[in-house]
């Protein structure tokens, strides 16, 4: 099965991160949680600014959720 991605980075918005959280089943209604919205845009902030995914418990500790914070 081919993916579909992004080209440019700037294309992204809620609508987009709605319509992908849809394709892949992860949230049935949209928009996406407030909190799952709020890691979405610290890791593409993150990945904008060092070329790389955060580790989980930067991202939790960024986002204010526990360690342990689970979707």
């Amino acid at each position: 099965m081919r993916r579909r991605v992004l080209v440019h980075f700037d294309d992204w918005n809620e609508e987009v991160a709605c319509a992908i959280a849809d394709r892949e089943g992860v949230s049935k209604t949209c928009p996406l949680s407030k909190e799952k919205m709020e890691i979405l845009k610290f890791m593409r902030e993150y990945f904008k600014k060092f070329d790389a995914f955060p580790i989980p418990r930067a991202v939790c500790r960024n986002v204010n959720q526990p360690k342990d914070f689970t979707f």
